[in-house]
């Protein structure tokens, strides 16, 4: 029997009186290595004592039999109810089921439920009622109604987020409301979970950055595209991971593109120390393979789109990305695969080789944050945020820095949420703060609300022998004609120099950053006028102040 860590006592307490104030969903954020299981093994304890009855839902036939393990470890009474382990057993207080053998069981659709826990609960597709998990959820209201219950849901994730980065928590979402965060970075600190160190500088990495995502997902022909294009990269990659092994590394988690780039993978790993695990590979098959990585008979792992929940191998001490994912969701469950403790690792080492960080540098994750900016430092030409003083790189989109453990709000190169106006990465799919879709501009300028859209005729620019720039805009503003918009910038402070770079440089002038380090020099800034992009639309606020640019193509 685990006794539970004092977070983990804190995290039910608060969890079992919410539920006596609330019938709303609601959701425990709690990192790989919280100890999700202990935790959702106490709550249905109680329902048990009570004489009530619960259930625990989950799509992973391995986590189902951990679960399940776990809660007969604690001491209770359950039954598994799954197709996959070949058990239907109702007749306990407590039962671990998938949702699908629950929907295709005509016994167990009989049942009524007083508390519902779905782990991994970013799973539930909650916008659409034709999904396995909305047709289970109400077909257990119905029941709890028909039967007079009052049947509360508990959510169990660390990544509450689906497709491209949404939050499933809010008045428009399933679950309303976080009861409970226990995030990686406070895991790490307290010793939890072991430090992921981020090595950048590899010996090269898979160009993905004009693929298009849908829903989180990149067509499996545009990645295999890029993947034939640096066809001998794969294999030095590969070669690169021996090397640590042998340099005294335990294992590596390696997550693919796609199959093909699997079975790429695997050929030129050690014989006999490599597997492949997919979607397909057999549950029984699926078990030797992590037995074998467990005892550390196999020491490379590849996989595409699995291995992300349900596996404990805490010896290994390496990740490596070899494919893109939009989903920050994919990308933390990745990287928490191998900061579980064990007595023969210090860290673990996560191999970006696919531009993750980048793509995700958006979100305010101690440890994303971290390992940007470790990344910043690696890239040439540093200079400073002009809000909090933090050192940025090159091609930094925002900044790192942190004050009173709030994130900096700054941004180098953004785009506009044209429903609230918050700043958003580049690759933004959603906004950050009011998670509505951040409509392409040039397609539907009229979505842009508080702002005044004008269309640009002309525009003028000119350095004076003070080193100030001066841009001039011949705008049409709808039912106020033609106007002259103007911005100006001083170059003659570090300061002003980086909110020029920042403001404008970086935004309208093409190989912005070889102007960087010159800004200060008159015959510099005259040749840079030569290779000035204008806008083609201007948001202007109501004093015709410019909000934002808008340029044709981007």
């Amino acid at each position: 029997m685990k006794t539970l860590r004092p977070y983990q006592q804190q995290s039910v307490d608060k969890v079992k009186a919410r539920i006596k104030q609330a019938t709303h969903p609601m959701v425990i954020n709690a990192s790989v290595g919280a100890g999700k299981s202990v935790m959702l093994c106490e709550l249905l304890l109680m329902i048990e004592r009570f004489g009530w009855r619960g259930l625990c839902l989950t799509m992973n036939s391995t986590l189902i039999r951990q679960n399940a393990e776990t809660y007969t470890e604690q001491g209770g009474s359950c039954g598994i109810y799954c197709a996959a382990l070949n058990k239907k057993e109702v007749d306990k207080p407590i039962i671990f089921a998938t949702p699908k053998s629950l929907l295709n069981g005509k016994d167990i659709k009989k049942l009524a439920f007083n508390l519902v826990i779905i782990d991994e609960c970013h799973n539930v597709d909650y916008q659409n009622e034709k999904s396995m998990y909305m047709r289970v959820i109400n077909h257990l209201n119905i029941q709890a109604y028909d039967q007079r219950q009052r049947m509360r849901i508990i959510g169990l994730t660390g990544t509450p987020f689906r497709g491209e980065n949404i939050s499933i928590i809010g008045e428009n979402q399933l679950f309303k409301e976080e009861v409970v965060s226990i995030s990686m970075a406070n895991l790490i600190k307290h010793g939890f979970l072991v430090k992921p160190v981020f090595d950048i500088s590899t010996i090269g990495s898979f160009d993905f950055s004009k693929l298009k995502s849908t829903a989180g997902k990149f067509s499996k022909s545009d990645l295999e595209k890029v993947i034939e294009s640096k066809e001998r990269l794969t294999g030095e990659i590969m070669h690169q991971l021996t090397r640590f092994v042998d340099g005294g590394r335990n294992g590596a988690f390696i997550f693919c593109a796609t199959r093909k780039h699997c079975e790429e993978a695997f050929e030129s790993l050690p014989q006999g120390l490599a597997a492949i695990i997919t979607g397909e590979t057999p549950h029984s098959e699926r078990e030797r393979i992590l037995n074998a990585a467990r005892n550390l008979e196999i020491r490379y792992l590849v996989s595409v789109n699995c291995l992300m929940t349900g596996v404990d191998v805490p010896a290994f001490d390496m990740c490596a990305w070899l494919r893109p994912t939009a989903s920050l969701t994919l990308f933390m469950q990745g990287i928490g695969r191998g900061l579980r403790l064990h007595d023969l690792k210090k860290d673990c080492l996560i191999l970006d080789y696919a531009q993750n960080l980048d793509r995700h540098s958006n979100w305010d994750d101690p440890v994303l944050v971290a390992a940007l900016k470790k990344l910043d430092k690696d890239r040439p030409m540093i200079f400073e945020c002009p809000e909090c003083k933090e050192p940025a790189g090159e091609h930094t989109r925002r900044c790192t820095g942190f004050s009173n453990k709030v994130r900096c709000s700054h941004y180098f190169t953004f785009k506009d949420c044209l429903s609230c106006g918050a700043k958003n990465d580049i690759t933004a799919r959603h906004c950050r703060q009011c998670f509505e879709e951040i409509i392409d501009p040039n397609q539907k300028l009229s979505t842009l609300k508080n702002s005044i859209v004008a269309t640009v005729i002309a525009a003028k620019y000119r350095v004076n022998a003070n080193k100030i720039m001066f841009a001039s805009y011949d705008v049409d503003i709808p039912d106020n004609g033609r106007r002259v918009v103007t911005e100006w910038y001083s170059t003659n402070s570090k300061k002003s120099k980086d909110i020029f770079y920042a403001k404008f440089v970086k935004q309208q002038v093409m190989d912005a950053s070889k102007y960087y380090l010159h800004l200060d020099k008159l015959s510099w800034l005259q040749a840079m006028l030569r290779h000035i992009e204008t806008p083609s639309h201007l948001a202007l606020m109501d004093d015709l102040k410019i909000r934002s640019k808008i340029f044709q193509g981007r």
